[in-house]
């Protein structure tokens, strides 16, 4: 089935502050791998905030991906 330009723009303008959040929150997860080469000590609780930020993200994407379907039926 194939979108139009108004379900498009939709989508854009509703997934646009989701994709800000992911965008920081790959910043973020960067910023924690050069954290990650300055001090090792640190690693099990760098390691754990960037579980953290992923399970985020991914919690991200599977609105996103709800926001899809239901903007496409």
């Amino acid at each position: 089935m194939a979108i139009t330009r108004e379900q498009r723009q939709n989508f854009t303008r509703i997934s646009e502050p989701y994709k800000q959040q992911l965008d920081d929150l790959s910043r973020e997860h960067s910023m924690l791998n050069g954290v990650l080469k300055q001090d090792a000590a640190m690693a099990p609780y760098v390691k754990i905030r960037q579980a953290m930020l992923s399970l985020q993200k991914s919690t991200l994407y599977i609105r996103l991906d709800a926001f899809s379907q239901k903007i496409q039926n």
